[in-house]
């Protein structure tokens, strides 16, 4: 079989065989080679102003690196321009006239394994190296040395907090969430998962206010951080939807028996109440009741959250609030820290109404009678212009628990007193 050299002058390059057999006679000269029967043993030919650039096939040309490729562990080539840092990695690197037996040099440190596919590219596993950029050159595997420009980078890959990845949110109310990654460049996030009246801001902030949708529900969602390197981590959250309720007992269903300000649909109107679930203000009984009405200056800060949006306070006789006071000369409406009371002058009946605007079928009530109240008198309690309980112990302030028809007769509430007395009204519970 011939020995080929491919020889090249500083302008071009030329093909001369020897067949090792005969004699002949090489002449040269700066743009030519001629072999005559001149036998050639070996395949090293000196040669003035020539290269020889391929013996027997195999390439003698200058080797260059042109760049690298980041691959995962089958080398399929990533979107990532650097190799994530303090792990294994894998890559590609490219070039031209890349030789066989190649060592790829990161810095100092040899890959743990560098094979050769062709003459343009190898396949490169590790080093594990800090973040940085180092040298990247390539040793031949005849000793011929390459050094890639640009150098490799290793960079910091994008890590996740510790952050929980579920949300809570509830119908109707605004929220918004920061969502954490980090990385040793700009972090940005982006998902392809969809949430009513929700969006998520490249900067990592899942904002909204969910007003569409009628059932409770969980959304998933997949969310991408990707570094300026493009390196990226993915993370599942899960937002958990909680559709306002639209009655007390759905309030009992969500919230079990922890009292507190819920909020509800009232009419399509929502509202932030308070609600008793525990039965702190009615009589021990735990079957869930929404405040609709506190009464006095300074109650509890909860006791503010009422179907009225807030506590109600009178000092002279007029209707307001739906509710209508009555007094007469002498007689008083007054404001104490959390209840009001009232009486009648000259003996007469003085009284508080009200028609309940909201459908309910319960009330829990409230009011007493005064310690200055004279004997013989009473506070009483009228349901649908029903009397349903009647006090007549001074300083006692009972809860009365009964039921009401809106539908039915008017006025539906009523406390009023007798016999010169003074009654008190602390709150209204209903269902």
């Amino acid at each position: 079989m011939p020995n080929t050299c491919i020889i090249r002058t500083a302008d071009q390059p030329i093909v001369c065989s020897s067949y090792g057999v005969g004699s002949s006679v090489l002449t040269s000269t700066r743009d030519a080679v001629s072999v005559g029967n001149l036998s050639v043993s070996q395949a090293q030919l000196v040669v003035p102003n020539l290269t020889c650039t391929s013996i027997n096939g195999v390439s003698q040309a200058l080797t260059t690196i042109t760049g690298y490729v980041v691959t995962n562990s089958g080398y399929t080539p990533l979107t990532q321009t650097s190799l994530d840092a303090d792990v294994n990695v894998y890559y590609k690197v490219q070039g031209t006239n890349l030789r066989p037996g190649s060592v790829v040099m990161v810095g100092n440190t040899a890959a743990y394994s560098t094979t050769y596919v062709n003459d343009t590219e190898l396949r490169v596993y590790g080093p594990n190296k800090a973040a940085g950029t180092y040298t990247l050159t390539v040793v031949g595997g005849d000793s011929t040395v390459a050094t890639f420009v640009g150098g490799i980078g290793y960079s910091d890959k994008v890590v996740w907090g510790i952050s929980s990845g579920s949300f809570f949110v509830d119908r109707n109310v605004s929220f918004s969430y920061q969502l954490s990654a980090s990385s040793d460049s700009v972090v940005t996030y982006a998902t392809t998962d969809t949430i009513p009246e929700t969006s998520l801001s490249s900067t990592g902030i899942l904002s909204g206010n969910i007003t569409s949708v009628e059932s409770s529900t969980t959304y998933f969602l997949f969310v991408t951080a990707t570094d300026e390197e493009g390196q990226s981590a993915s993370k599942f959250y899960q937002l958990i939807y909680t559709a306002i309720p639209t009655s007390v007992s759905q309030v009992k269903a969500l919230y079990g028996t922890t009292s507190g300000v819920y909020q509800i649909s009232l009419g399509g109107v929502v509202k932030s109440v308070f609600f008793d679930l525990d039965g702190t203000y009615t009589n021990g009984d735990t079957s869930g009741w929404m405040l609709y009405q506190s009464f006095g200056t300074s109650p509890a800060a909860s006791f503010q959250n009422t179907v009225y949006g807030g506590s109600l306070t009178r000092e002279t006789s007029e209707t307001v609030g739906n509710w209508t006071f009555y007094e007469w000369t002498g007689g008083e409406i007054g404001n104490y820290a959390n209840y009001i009371r009232s009486w009648y002058g000259n003996e007469g009946v003085g009284y508080m109404q009200h028609d309940v605007t909201i459908p309910m079928t319960k009330v829990a009530v409230k009011f007493g009678l005064d310690a200055e109240s004279y004997a013989g008198g009473s506070a009483r309690l009228h349901i649908n212009n029903t009397v349903v309980n009647t006090v007549t112990t001074l300083g006692s302030f009972p809860v009365h628990i009964g039921t009401i028809n809106t539908s039915g007769a008017t006025p539906h509430l009523i406390v009023d007193e007798t016999g010169t007395s003074i009654y008190r009204m602390y709150y209204i519970f209903v269902q």
